[in-house]
């Protein structure tokens, strides 16, 4: 039994359930498939609420680890290969850098 549930739990934890811990994660979750302004306009509006600060406080590069993408480019093939509406797809290709180009500099904020 406690098998099963450690099995369950380490899925659980892979699968990333969880919410998004800034304005990046926020639009690179939400902005995939985007076809219209209406609905680009309503998930830009509800990111910006959650994290008001949108990209000035987050770490260039935060999203670099064991488990994420190596690069900006496979994060927008992989988020952003089904979004039509053009501000969508940008909007998912500047989060991606965000979190996954190098920093020029330890510390250095996205925008």
């Amino acid at each position: 039994m406690n098998r099963v549930f450690l099995s369950l739990v380490l899925v659980i934890a892979l699968t990333g359930c969880s919410r998004p811990d800034n304005f990046a994660e926020c639009i690179v979750e939400d902005m995939q498939g985007v076809q219209n302004q209406q609905v680009f306009g309503a998930i830009y509006k509800s990111c910006r609420t959650k994290f008001p600060k949108a990209l000035s406080e987050i770490e260039k590069g935060s999203g670099r680890g064991l488990f994420s993408y190596k690069n900006r480019e496979e994060c927008v093939v992989d988020n952003a290969k089904d979004t039509t509406f053009p501000r969508a797809a940008m909007s998912v290709a500047v989060a991606c850098a965000c979190l996954y180009d190098e920093p020029k500099w330890q510390g250095q904020k996205c925008s």
